[in-house]
């Protein structure tokens, strides 16, 4: 993936941090903020956290990170993509995209409720291949 010109079409700064920072975000998929800190650290060990948290809120206020949010979870970062759903493990915790037809579920919640949405979040929790074997 090319980051640099991700960044550039956000107007963003191109550093060697926020390289870094999409890296790890788009190798991991999901990623959470403590995890990406410790990450992170290997490579910057003199970054702040709230330098990340600066870096990232930047990001996502450029639509360039979406923030995951997760009951019962820490937030997870993703960078944007095509719209889609979260199938989340109960057990592991692991985060995999699944790609629903989310445009038919809001035009029919729209014309049953009257409302307008603007915006999707669906998450589905069960149990991953790996921990349902166990």
């Amino acid at each position: 993936m090319d980051f640099v010109n991700l960044l550039k079409s956000c107007d963003l700064k191109v550093t060697p941090q926020r390289l870094t920072l999409l890296g790890e975000i788009y190798k991991y998929g999901h990623i959470d903020i403590d995890t990406l800190f410790e990450n992170i650290k290997k490579s910057f060990p003199t970054i702040s956290l709230a330098t990340l948290y600066k870096n990232i809120n930047a990001m996502v206020e450029k639509s360039l990170l979406k923030e995951v949010k997760i009951v019962g979870m820490k937030n997870k970062y993703e960078i944007t993509k095509k719209e889609h759903a979260h199938a989340i493990c109960s057990s592991c915790g692991k985060v995999e995209d699944v790609y629903v037809d989310a445009d038919t579920m809001k035009s029919n919640l729209e014309t049953e409720t009257q409302y307008y949405i603007s915006k999707t979040d669906m998450n589905f929790f069960g149990e991953c291949p790996d921990c349902k074997v166990s």
